[in-house]
């Protein structure tokens, strides 16, 4: 398989896509935990304080993501 972008970079991007679907998950068990000691629920958690972390993590991974590729080959 010849991808344009070298295994670090991919490896990267899986870690930061899944961290960002972790934290914006309605049933990860931080998110669980979260919820039940603040007397919140689950989607309040997520969707109320995670989205915009979630939003700024997402768009500083990706431009390390671009920054690496360009630099990483």
């Amino acid at each position: 398989l010849n991808l344009p972008f070298s295994p670090a970079v991919v490896a990267i991007a899986l870690v930061f896509g899944s961290s960002i679907s972790y934290m914006t998950s309605p049933f990860a068990g931080i998110v669980l935990t979260s919820a039940n000691y603040l007397d919140a629920t689950a989607y309040q958690v997520v969707l109320r304080w995670n989205w915009i972390f979630g939003l700024l993590y997402f768009f500083s991974g990706s431009a390390i993501i671009m920054l690496l590729s360009a630099f990483i080959n």
